[in-house]
């Protein structure tokens, strides 16, 4: 009975379980344009469930969505690199990698852990 609390297999499944409802909260949200609160977490999975999934407008909603809410989230930052890549937008997209970079090392926190 032990081992079935550490078998990935029911691990996975939970996960894949409380994927599939957060896309379903945001596919509700985007169709009814009301309003819900996601964490930036959530913002990514959705990103990259519709990205890989070849649904890119609703990842750009999303991506644009979460963005909004959390203009310094690191996370999303590099989710949009990904997008602008994908939309042959290089010169954009090595900008904010430029950008994230002097933020990212910039942080107080991070020098430390460089230290």
């Amino acid at each position: 009975m032990e081992d079935d609390f550490f078998d990935d297999n029911l691990n996975e499944d939970y996960d894949n379980r409380e994927k599939k409802q957060l896309i379903e909260r945001f596919d509700k949200m985007i169709e009814t344009n009301k309003q819900v609160y996601f964490d930036s977490d959530d913002y990514a999975i959705a990103f990259d469930h519709y990205f890989y999934t070849g649904k890119t407008n609703k990842a750009k909603t999303v991506l644009q969505l979460g963005l909004k809410l959390f203009p310094n989230s690191l996370h999303l930052q590099l989710k949009k690199v990904s997008y602008l890549i994908y939309s042959q937008k290089t010169g954009e997209a090595l900008n904010l990698l430029l950008e994230t970079d002097k933020a990212l090392f910039s942080d107080p926190d991070i020098q430390l852990e460089q230290a």
